[in-house]
């Protein structure tokens, strides 16, 4: 029984995000810290950085 629960709310929490995603995408992108944070993580990751630097300035 508690294990059918768990699935339950695992699925009902996934479609709930994917149902919202576009309203949770934009409350995460518009705060300032969250967004400031999100470009910080992006541009450690290996290879992003230049990839992105050399499609902006092409």
């Amino acid at each position: 029984m508690n294990s059918i629960f768990k699935w339950l709310l695992s699925g009902l929490i996934v479609y709930s995000v994917f149902k919202y995603r576009y309203k949770l995408l934009n409350f995460l992108l518009g705060s300032y810290w969250i967004r400031k944070m999100g470009i910080k993580i992006a541009m450690n990751i290996p290879g992003f950085k230049t990839r992105i630097l050399q499609s902006t300035f092409k």
